[in-house]
């Protein structure tokens, strides 16, 4: 069995401006004439602890994908049915299957059932339906690509103090709950309410911005504290090794027991 991912998540679970807030960076430092100083080297640096504890994560820890991408199963072999790694899953795009002459078939989707309900999903056989009975070739004969990941939106959005209205982009969910928090610009905002598809209102004020870029996700705030603890840890030891005087160890009731629910084994 071989997974590999075909399309990269777009997005991270943590926003550049979350990890800033989490390491109590200064989200804006002026200089003496009162211009805006981007400190695009330290940014750069924090983006890549925030890829690199999503990778972390999502293949070493959990094996569960966390935002919207698309994923590639190789099989030899049809089983009795087909697990797919890395829930949760948001579609099953195609099963393909090559035969000794490596020519391409597609199983038609009426074949088979996906199984939404349990986790990992998997793909099964109705009761009157059988897996193909041509001979795969020698290797990877069998190929199930889909999409999995937390749902994810993006956009841009007018701000006029706590009232946040859609531009362009994802339009709002109502399913958004009180307290959830939403990134809008370089900051981060908490949810008071959502309206409508194209309002919501936020517990703190905004400013007032126009056409200015948001982010929100659904993944588990447990997955996402887990995350800030490492890049928190990756921010502020550097080095391989503890410096002189320092006895390594592990906090208790972090990041295993924030992520041991989420677990797939």
């Amino acid at each position: 069995m071989t997974v590999k991912v075909i399309t990269a998540p777009v997005a991270e679970p943590v926003s550049l401006a979350e990890a800033k807030r989490h390491l109590e960076i200064d989200f804006e430092l002026y200089d003496t004439e009162g211009a805006l100083i981007v400190d695009s080297t330290k940014d750069t640096q924090i983006l890549f602890y925030i890829v690199s504890a999503r990778r972390h994560v999502e293949e070493t820890i959990l094996n569960r994908a966390l935002m919207p991408q698309t994923i590639e199963l190789s099989l030899n072999e049809w089983p009795e049915y087909i697990t797919l790694p890395r829930p949760p899953l948001r579609a099953v795009e195609s099963v393909k299957y090559y035969d000794r002459s490596n020519v391409e078939y597609t199983v038609d989707s009426e074949d088979y059932f996906v199984d939404v309900d349990s986790e990992p999903c998997q793909i099964v056989l109705p009761y009157d339906k059988q897996w193909p009975s041509t001979s795969l070739r020698s290797i990877n004969g069998i190929k199930i690509r889909y999409s999995a990941g937390y749902n994810a939106w993006s956009g841009a959005v007018d701000t006029d103090g706590t009232v946040v209205t859609w531009v362009s982009g994802d339009k709002f969910s109502e399913d958004w709950i009180s307290g959830k928090t939403i990134t809008i610009g370089s900051k981060v905002y908490i949810i008071s309410s959502v309206t409508d598809e194209e309002t919501l209102v936020l517990e703190s004020s905004a400013g007032e911005q126009e056409s200015v870029n948001y982010s929100i996700n659904n993944v588990p705030e447990d997955i996402k504290h887990a995350m800030l603890i490492l890049i928190a840890g990756w921010h502020d030891q550097r080095e391989p090794i503890a410096p002189s005087g320092m006895i390594p160890k592990l906090l208790p009731f972090s990041v295993d027991a924030l992520l041991n629910s989420y677990r797939i084994f």
